[in-house]
């Protein structure tokens, strides 16, 4: 850890992408000895340094190197953000507590959805697998409440813009149900906020279950995972997705 750039050391200590760390320190978010951090600012890391990232301080891991990566089947009623006003259970209540290690969640799902999510200290491979550029596939099983044609199906596909946005699946494939439920597999290269229940609402359908059953490699029948509970995906997992993302 010595002499190297300050979002190199907060990134690989597992407290943003060096994008995301790059923003704060624009925004003044980031001190060091009572100093305002400047981008590209290199430092030697010891003992005495005192960090401060929203006005919180930070203690910095002694082995930046050891990164992990978990896998978690979310509940539904869990909600994706460390901190809840109100006290609801979050995602982050059932990880493991590892001493200098701060989980970045890969993407959210919202209250009402369940399914897997990944967890990593790498701010970078988790910046990574969620930007756009780099179609990382994501796979849902929905049950939607509505009346559904072939037109419709196709138009998801093709796109519909929201929020000045197109958004569109990359595959959708009917897979049972009759009458007004039925049931689709849906798989996506995005992972914006509710985008699957905002797209089948804006055809005037209802996304009454929703479960993310696979995120770029890492499939939940694959990896046996309970409802509840946490995996920690290992090595070799953990360079698969590195791979995958060209990091």
């Amino acid at each position: 850890m010595n002499n190297e750039k300050i979002q190199k050391i907060l990134s690989s200590n597992g407290y943003g992408s060096r994008r995301k760390i790059e923003k704060m320190i624009i925004k003044k978010k980031i001190y060091i000895n009572n100093k305002l951090v400047k981008i590209g600012q290199r430092i030697n890391i010891n003992k005495k340094m005192k960090i401060l990232i929203n006005k919180k301080k930070i203690i910095l891991s002694n082995n930046i190197n050891k990164k992990l990566i978990l896998a978690y089947y979310k509940k539904i009623g869990e909600i994706c953000t460390k901190y809840d006003n109100k006290n609801r259970i979050t995602i982050y209540d059932k990880l493991p507590i590892i001493k200098n290690v701060n989980w970045i969640s890969v993407g959210r799902l919202d209250i009402n959805s369940c399914g897997i999510i990944l967890f990593t200290n790498d701010g970078e491979l988790a910046y990574r697998l969620m930007h756009p550029k780099y179609k990382i596939k994501r796979e849902y099983i929905v049950r939607v409440f509505g009346k559904i044609n072939n037109n419709l199906l196709n138009k998801l596909c093709t796109g519909i813009k929201i929020n000045n946005k197109i958004n569109k699946f990359k595959k959708i494939c009917y897979i049972s149900g009759f009458g007004l439920n039925k049931w689709f597999k849906i798989t996506i290269l995005e992972g914006r906020n509710k985008e699957i229940r905002k797209m089948f609402h804006y055809i005037n359908l209802k996304v009454n279950y929703l479960i993310r059953i696979s995120y770029g490699l890492i499939r939940l029948k694959n990896i046996l995972l309970k409802v509840g509970k946490f995996k920690n995906l290992g090595l070799k997992y953990y360079n698969l997705l590195k791979k995958s993302v060209n990091y």
